[in-house]
């Protein structure tokens, strides 16, 4: 299991945020579920080294950019 953890978004209308995972080396990300908190677990991850990143949506569906992935060893 991985813990992924981001900062809250300053964007008033933010109603939710997309977090995805990549083995390092492979940019082939695959998306967790939309949610409003800050945290999500990513569970049954192979040990490895990752890249992750998040973006806020607001409630229209529009959203910000990625930020920058962090390489995580698990």
């Amino acid at each position: 299991r991985a813990t992924i953890t981001w900062g809250e978004s300053p964007g008033a209308f933010v109603r939710e945020y997309q977090a995805e995972y990549a083995p390092q080396g492979t940019l082939q990300w695959v998306a967790l579920p939309r949610t409003a908190a800050t945290t999500q677990d990513v569970e049954d991850i192979d040990p490895g080294t990752y890249l992750f990143r998040v973006k806020a949506v607001n409630a229209l569906g529009v959203s910000s950019p990625y930020t920058s992935e962090v390489v995580r060893a698990i």
